[in-house]
C-alpha cells in the first residue's frame, strides 16, 4: 500500500517466494541441532521475508540491525543481492550461531562477505556506511526511553541515496497484535511493547529520513506485519542535521 502523497516507490520484483526461503533456511543451517534448524525455518512461515529480500537491490551493502542468528543475512546472500553484509545483535550467543551459518556453502558459492559483531563492538569499530539497512522486529524489544536515539543512530549508518527497511509486528486489528504478544513471550518470555507506527516515522524523518513506501502485510492468517521503506536524502558530506522527534 502506497502512503498518499509519498514520492513513488518502484516496487521489487520477488526474487524468492516463502517455500523457498523455507528450504534455504534449512540449507543453511544444515549442521545445527534440529531445534534450531526448525526455528530457521518456521521464520519465513510467519515473516515477510520474500518481500524484504526482493527490496534489497542486487551488489548492496547491507547492515542489519538485531541480526539474530543471521537468517536475514543469509538469505540475502544465497539470492545475491548484496556484496557485503555486517550483521549485530546484543545476543552474543546469537552472533556466534550467525558466525557459524557464515561459513555454509551456500554463502561461500555466494561469494558475499558476511561479518558479526555484537551492537557493543560494532559501535565501538565501525567508521562505514550502508547502502541498505535493515531493522526487523527489534524495536518492540527496545526499551521505549532508547528508541529514538537508536533510530538517530542508524539513520546515521546509513549512506546517502541508501535506505532504511523497518519491519515490525502489525498493531492492528487488535486480535492480531495480541497473537504477536502472545507468540513471542513464548518464543522469548518476553512481554513485548510495541512502537506506534506513527511515532516511529517522526523519529525517522527527525532523523533525516523520507518516508518512500508503506506496506501492510500479513503471513499465514495471524501474523500482520507493517513494512515502512524510508531512503536517505543528499550528497555525502551534505546530510541533513537530525532533529529531536520529542517524546512518544
Amino acid at each position: 500500500m502506497e502512503t498518499p502523497g509519498l514520492k513513488p516507490f518502484s516496487p521489487a520484483k520477488p526474487v524468492a517466494d516463502t517455500k523457498q526461503l523455507i528450504e534455504l533456511a534449512g540449507q543453511l543451517y544444515a549442521d545445527v541441532s534440529l531445534l534450531r534448524r526448525w526455528r530457521m525455518t518456521l521464520r519465513p512461515r510467519i515473516c515477510p521475508f520474500d518481500r524484504i529480500v526482493s527490496l534489497v537491490p542486487p551488489a548492496s551493502q547491507v547492515l542489519d540491525i538485531g541480526c539474530g542468528q543471521g537468517l536475514l543475512l543469509g538469505f540475502l546472500a544465497a539470492r545475491r543481492r548484496l556484496r557485503n553484509g555486517v550483521g549485530v545483535d546484543v545476543d552474543r550467543g546469537a552472533i556466534l550461531a550467525a558466525r557459524e551459518m557464515s561459513r555454509s556453502p551456500l554463502v561461500a558459492r555466494s561469494k558475499s562477505k558476511l561479518t558479526f559483531f555484537t551492537l557493543e563492538d560494532f559501535r565501538s569499530q565501525n567508521r562505514k556506511r550502508f547502502s541498505v539497512v535493515t531493522a526487523i522486529d527489534i524495536f518492540h524489544h527496545v526499551p521505549v526511553p532508547e528508541r529514538e536515539g537508536l533510530l538517530r543512530e542508524i539513520a546515521a549508518w546509513i549512506e546517502p541515496g541508501g535506505l532504511l527497511l523497518y519491519k515490525d509486528v502489525a498493531q492492528k486489528p487488535f486480535w492480531r497484535k495480541w497473537w504477536n504478544r502472545i507468540h513471542d513471550f513464548i518464543m522469548t518470555r518476553e512481554r513485548i511493547r510495541e512502537m506506534p507506527l506513527d511515532y516511529a516515522k517522526t523519529c525517522a524523518v527527525a532523523a533525516g529520513l523520507r518516508l518512500s513506501r508503506e506496506e501492510k502485510l500479513v503471513c499465514g492468517v495471524l501474523y500482520g506485519h507493517d513494512l515502512l521503506v524510508f531512503s536517505k536524502p543528499g550528497q555525502i558530506g551534505g546530510d541533513v542535521a537530525p532533529r529531536s522527534a520529542g517524546p512518544v
